[in-house]
């Protein structure tokens, strides 16, 4: 095809739609919105890489000012995988009490031997999520090519074998993770302001967890602050 003779937007000034809105603080995104009544919520997670949960006592958080609910993620005698693996999370009516809650949780652990090297994490088949059996490979498959060997390297001079891998990389989002869900109680749908770049998907996976009809979840993205490939889902927090 040709260059076409008059470009209507390669190398001419676009205007942003989205800049005065950004630029004067206008947009909203969902850490701005809040709703009546609102409640904070956190998660509390493990400070280890890999250890058994002995005992937790949240008897402590209960009864500290403004806590109004806990949800349990992992129970007693789980296993944590990773520095940050989630435990529970607990809402309060301000983000100041629920960090008050988060801190009088009282929690025992085993700590257990962990990988340091990521060869052995992918080798291992015991130090796993899955348990024992499992592997810490996710989407792992083996690919293959008819001939390969007997074409691709014919009458080649010289040949290298060799593993190769990319390091983890962070989507580092100016705007963390994380929504704004309400209930309506009448009506028993569900409004989200989730940070995310996949609306409908979002709003079906929780159609889906909490059981619910089709069009009873409506997810609202104004605006993003960062994804880079993440926030495709609620996610744990949702």
């Amino acid at each position: 095809m040709p260059w076409p003779a008059n470009r209507r937007v390669i190398g001419t000034r676009v205007r942003r739609l989205d800049g005065p809105d950004k630029a004067t603080g206008r947009a909203k995104y969902s850490f701005d919105i809040n709703r009546p009544r609102m409640l904070h919520a956190k998660i509390l997670r493990s400070p280890h890489a890999h250890a058994t949960i002995k005992t937790i006592d949240t008897a402590a958080a209960e009864k500290t000012a403004g806590f109004r609910a806990i949800h349990t993620i992992k129970k007693a005698g789980a296993d944590v995988f990773f520095a940050g693996d989630e435990i529970l999370a607990i809402a309060a009516d301000t983000e100041e009490h629920c960090e008050d809650c988060l801190r009088a949780v009282r929690i025992e652990y085993t700590v257990l031997p962990h990988h340091v090297k990521e060869a052995d994490s992918l080798r291992s088949t015991t130090n796993t999520a899955g348990g024992p059996g499992a592997t810490n490979v996710v989407g792992a498959g083996d690919t293959t090519t008819d001939n390969f060997a007997t074409v691709a390297f014919q009458g080649v001079a010289a040949s290298h074998q060799g593993d190769y891998g990319v390091p983890v990389i962070s989507h580092q989002c100016l705007e963390s993770h994380g929504l704004v869900a309400e209930w309506d109680a009448k009506q028993q749908n569900l409004t989200v302001w989730a940070s995310t770049q996949a609306v409908s998907a979002t709003a079906e996976r929780l159609r889906v967890v909490f059981a619910l009809k089709p069009g009873q979840v409506k997810c609202i993205t104004n605006y993003i602050g960062g994804g880079f490939g993440s926030k495709f889902g609620p996610d744990i927090q949702g």
